[in-house]
């Protein structure tokens, strides 16, 4: 009597018609994925945004209120305070080349902008506020951005 060889393996067709479907599977779920993981990048940078705002926003106002050691009693709201405000009381750490800026209008008023390096339909995720200064400020036009963990 004769032993039959009873191994069998799966045939050439067999394996192109599974690699066929998982093609098609992956073609169908990495767009649908990469959506997802783009549309919460710029979630997190709109979030960052309004954080970096509102930290600042706080803190100018009891900043400039507080008993300030300049000689004319003035609280100079510049790069150098952005940097150190950001520094002291920012919780998480934004994206890289987050940028804040200053900008000041002729009318005694200035723009505070937060601008993150990520981009939505083309554009930068930003957002701004602008503020009257107390009489008791005074504020310079400056650019701080966060890099390497550090705001400067």
């Amino acid at each position: 009597m004769r032993l039959r060889n009873t191994k069998r393996g799966f045939t050439l067709v067999e394996l192109i018609v599974v690699i066929a479907i998982l093609g098609v599977l992956a073609a169908i779920v990495v767009p649908t994925t990469i959506h997802f993981v783009t549309e919460s990048q710029i979630e997190a940078a709109e979030s960052d945004c309004a954080t970096v705002l509102r930290i600042l926003e706080t803190n100018i106002a009891r900043e400039a209120m507080s008993d300030h050691p300049s000689e004319d009693g003035l609280y100079y709201l510049n790069g150098g305070a952005v940097a150190s405000i950001l520094n002291a009381y920012m919780g998480g750490d934004p994206e890289e080349e987050t940028y804040v800026s200053i900008v000041v209008a002729g009318d005694n008023t200035y723009t505070l902008s937060v601008t993150s390096p990520v981009q939505k339909d083309g554009v930068y995720v930003s957002t701004q506020k602008v503020y009257t200064p107390q009489n008791r400020m005074r504020v310079e036009p400056c650019v701080v951005v966060f890099r390497n963990g550090t705001w400067a």
